[in-house]
């Protein structure tokens, strides 16, 4: 009896009056609502500067990204397409990250100084690299920032080519050493094998 109360307050804790994970509340929840439920704001970013008017979709080859989506770790493992509108004259940062891994945050992707909302015109400092999580539910988030002026952002990999160097990347941290400020846009999705 006490066992199944225990289990009880724990589904309770972790799930919606709908009986879902609080993390995968549909969009009838704000995003920014979206963002708290799962822990990105505060854990990852402070906050999301939507007034930027900025907007990112993220294609990959079977799926959209939305927040809370599942995607297994099979069908993200090609470079998606990321569509970035409202960003005229301006340069960009794209970051992922995955906050679940053991260290603080693991990088799966950076690209620096993407003029104008073109990704594939940015530069690539760390290239992609798919999901992989060792086991459960793992968060992926995209990271979108506007950098503070139109001189390009002089940043070397941060991983040095290496997993390890990938392991331990801080986006709070990287984001306030090159004055970014808070991501103008943020989607995340989970993956598992």
């Amino acid at each position: 009896m006490v066992l199944g109360l225990l289990l009880s307050i724990h589904f309770i804790s972790d799930h919606d009056q709908a009986g879902l994970p609080r993390h995968r509340r549909d969009l009838q929840e704000g995003p920014i609502d979206l963002l708290r439920s799962a822990n990105i704001i505060p854990n990852i970013v402070d906050a999301v500067n939507s007034s930027s008017g900025i907007s990112m979709a993220v294609q990959y080859d079977e799926a959209s990204v939305r927040n809370g989506l599942l995607i297994p770790a099979s069908q993200a493992q090609r470079m998606p397409n990321v569509t970035i509108t409202g960003a005229n004259n301006s340069l960009l940062t794209l970051v992922l990250v995955d906050p679940d891994a053991l260290n603080p945050q693991f990088l799966h992707w950076l690209v620096t100084n993407i003029p104008d909302g073109d990704v594939g015109a940015g530069q690539q400092t760390t290239p992609y690299r798919g999901p992989a999580p060792p086991s459960g539910e793992h968060r992926y988030v995209f990271l979108l920032y506007r950098q503070p002026s139109k001189n390009t952002l002089q940043i070397m990999d941060p991983s040095k080519g290496t997993t390890a160097g990938r392991a331990g990347f801080r986006a709070r941290t990287f984001a306030a050493l090159n004055t970014l400020g808070n991501p103008v846009a943020v989607l995340y999705f989970l993956s598992q094998r």
